[in-house]
């Protein structure tokens, strides 16, 4: 069921804030939909739903649901709440960093598989910061190939620039993840594995010593 968009007007912003919180969770794991309809194979928000961050996306045949995937993003949460896009991120990265594994429970791990599944979750962090982070910037993104000739394009294109660079940086940080999950890996098989795909080489024997 879509829910209902909400209207916390007069409430403090750190309640707000947490409710942005949940809400952004619960839209990005697909346990809530964004309040709006279906109309001719296109979804749209509802009026309470839709914002101005809204403007310019406009779903197409080929993306019927790109107002639907705008509306689970950071950004759309935190104009919906009335709250700082950074601080949704703060509490975010903050929720994400309180779901990692207990080092208590590393510890009956070995050194290698420990630093694995930390790698792993800093990982999959950074993975869900990618999509988030992409979301946003790649409306703005996409407005270049449509940006008018006899117009003044400076301010269009600073805001892309700052988004071309905030893209790309979670992308190096995304890739530099993975890349330190990968030669965990690595190490994690050496460290299990024999010689030869594991297979045990006999010592071998002393030669007999006369007495």
């Amino acid at each position: 069921m879509p829910a209902k968009a909400p209207s916390h007007a007069g409430e403090p912003s750190d309640g707000r804030l947490q409710l942005a919180l949940e809400t952004y969770l619960a839209r990005v794991n697909r346990r809530e939909q964004p309040a709006g309809e279906w109309r001719e194979g296109l979804w749209f928000p509802s009026s309470g739903e839709r914002q101005a961050c809204c403007e310019g996306i406009e779903p197409t045949a080929a993306n019927r649901q790109a107002l639907d995937s705008h509306c689970r993003t950071q950004g759309h949460v935190a104009v919906l709440y009335g709250v700082s896009v950074d601080d949704l991120r703060a509490v975010v990265r903050a929720r994400r960093r309180a779901a990692k594994p207990p080092i208590a429970r590393l510890r009956h791990r070995s050194p290698p598989e420990a630093l694995y599944e930390m790698n792993r979750e800093a990982r999959n962090g950074g993975l869900e910061d990618l999509r988030a982070v992409s979301a946003e910037e790649l409306r703005v993104l996409s407005q270049l190939p449509t940006l008018p000739g006899d117009d003044d394009l400076t301010e269009s294109l600073e805001q892309a620039w700052g988004s071309a660079k905030r893209l790309a940086a979670a992308i190096h940080y995304s890739r530099t993840l993975e890349t330190s999950l990968r030669y965990t890996e690595m190490v994690m098989s050496a460290a299990t594995a024999g010689p030869f795909d594991g297979e045990r080489v006999p010592e071998p024997r002393r030669p007999d010593v006369p007495r």
